[in-house]
């Protein structure tokens, strides 16, 4: 095999991942500093800031849809009903926004949220049956938008990956000892009341469906 070479012309510096759920976009930021960290340290002193592109590989275009502002960070981007979906953290103005983003056609703003009121750890954009803005703080999940919710998590390990309307997929290893365990994909309410479970790892695959590989 003979991989096929993709040039980006890239002069940023910056490593492109190919955007989940979808063959078209690439992203990448040039700074790996996350907003707990930012939280941190930015009570102490000012960072450079973070710049977000995507890569077309349709066009073969770089698209940067802001600029560079000191303070200011992103997230992984998220893909989901056909957009592309930012998450920045403004430091400067204490806020946490969301962007719906299509490179060449829109840039819409659909949330903003202070900042002082969220954990900001393992802050992220989680797919679902919409998109959903969450953290996870050691054994507590938060969920800030659309919903608003907080959960305990009983199993150690447990991270929540995908959410549908009223249902958490809750990815975690059971049985772990530390050398051995199990792949296993627990369905519950919002209460953590176990509704199914099943081996395996649940994934999303380019055509944007989710499916739990045993």
């Amino acid at each position: 095999m003979h991989p096929q070479k993709i040039k980006t012309n890239n002069k940023y510096g910056t490593n492109f991942s190919l955007l989940s759920g979808q063959t078209r976009y690439m992203y990448g930021i040039d700074d790996s500093i996350d907003f707990y960290d930012m939280q941190e340290w930015g009570m102490r002193e000012s960072i450079e800031g973070s710049e977000i592109y995507f890569y077309d590989l349709k066009t073969r275009k770089i698209y940067s849809p802001f600029k560079k502002e000191k303070n200011v960070l992103y997230g992984k981007p998220l893909w989901q009903d056909n957009y592309i979906y930012i998450l920045q953290g403004d430091f400067n103005r204490k806020f946490i926004r969301i962007y719906q983003y299509l490179p060449e056609n829109s840039l819409k703003l659909v949330y903003e949220q202070s900042l002082r009121d969220m954990s900001l750890y393992n802050l992220e954009l989680t797919p679902g049956d919409k998109v959903y803005l969450t953290s996870t703080d050691f054994e507590t999940f938060n969920c800030y938008w659309p919903k608003r919710f907080k959960m305990k998590f009983i199993e150690a390990h447990e991270n929540v990956v995908y959410i549908d309307k009223n249902r958490l997929f809750i990815q975690y290893d059971k049985n772990f000892d530390g050398d051995f365990s199990e792949d296993t994909v627990k369905i519950t309410d919002f209460s953590n009341n176990t509704l199914s479970e099943e081996d395996g790892w649940l994934q999303q695959f380019p055509d944007g469906s989710w499916k739990i590989v045993d």
